[in-house]
């Protein structure tokens, strides 16, 4: 045992260095993981543009969100975030959306990107209805078409039903988080459904046909917040 003694001594004195070092690096990183958490509020500026049935739409609004980050990913989750945002149209009626959505941030050096996916839910705005005209050459209406996001869902003590509407939605994002403040800029589909009115007046009789179309249309957005 004696003559062991000095091996197993030699031993200690070479692999305690590297366990302390394990420990000490494994205790860092579990810090700067925990410092990374927390509530964040972010202003945002929102972008769509887009098209269905021959029809182009164009909008822009403003809107707010609440992200939770976790202090480590769970379920492969780094954080869930809720929603607020308008439509700027001049209806301040219409427009409404609130949202919610569960996202997975990556680190890639000096920024993080986000992949993140959840719902939206409101009262369309009139910046998704149109119609265009089609007259003849001595200026007689000869047909129409009307496209309109479709209502899918009501509004608590609201009649009639059906006056809102539900969109599912992903986003990638850009995400650069620094002491107190996020910044973020990104691009969203939102999945929305539309519905597609065709009127045709030509001749003597009068013709109408409907149908449902699928749309993805792309937004851009930016956004600027800080730490709660």
């Amino acid at each position: 045992m004696k003559k062991c003694l000095p091996f197993i001594t030699a031993g200690i004195l070479f692999f305690a260095p590297g366990v302390h070092a394990q420990d000490a690096q494994k205790k860092q990183t579990e810090d700067i993981v925990n410092k990374s958490g927390g509530l964040y509020l972010e202003f945002r500026l929102i972008h769509d543009e887009g098209s269905a049935g021959k029809a182009a739409f164009v909008a822009n609004s403003a809107g707010v969100e609440m992200m939770n980050y976790f202090d480590r990913n769970r379920l492969g989750i780094s954080g869930y975030a809720v929603a607020y945002k308008k439509y700027l149209n001049h209806d301040g009626a219409t427009g409404h959306f609130l949202g919610g959505k569960a996202f997975r941030e990556f680190k890639t050096g000096p920024v993080g990107l986000k992949l993140a996916t959840g719902f939206e839910w409101g009262n369309p705005s009139g910046k998704f209805d149109k119609t265009g005209y089609s007259y003849g050459p001595e200026g007689k209406l000869l047909s129409y078409r009307h496209v309109f996001e479709k209502r899918n869902s009501g509004i608590p003590g609201v009649k009639p039903s059906h006056d809102a509407v539900w969109r599912p939605v992903a986003d990638f994002s850009v995400v650069k988080r620094r002491k107190a403040v996020i910044i973020e800029a990104g691009i969203r589909a939102n999945i929305m459904r539309f519905g597609v009115d065709d009127y045709d007046l030509a001749g003597n009789g009068f013709a109408f046909s409907s149908r449902d179309r699928l749309t993805v249309v792309p937004s851009v957005f930016i956004g600027l917040g800080f730490k709660i």
